[in-house]
């Protein structure tokens, strides 16, 4: 089975990384992680950006939409 995690999220740079890391800290991984990023104006995006190569590194896609 396949699961797919997306987190919307807008102005969530405090939390963004708590969230994505939670998520690798799981024991039943998912496939795949999409954040969809609705404009935010803080750094959120970026932050995101950050935990791609971690998630790679796990075989489980990353992916960042706005």
């Amino acid at each position: 089975m396949k699961i797919s995690l997306v987190i919307p999220e807008k102005n969530e740079e405090q939390l963004i990384a708590r969230c994505l890391q939670s998520v690798l800290d799981q024991t039943h991984k998912p496939h795949e992680v999409i954040v969809v990023d609705n404009t935010s104006t803080d750094t959120t995006r970026l932050v995101a950006e950050s935990y791609v190569e971690q998630f790679k590194k796990r075989d489980i896609s990353l992916v960042i939409l706005s």
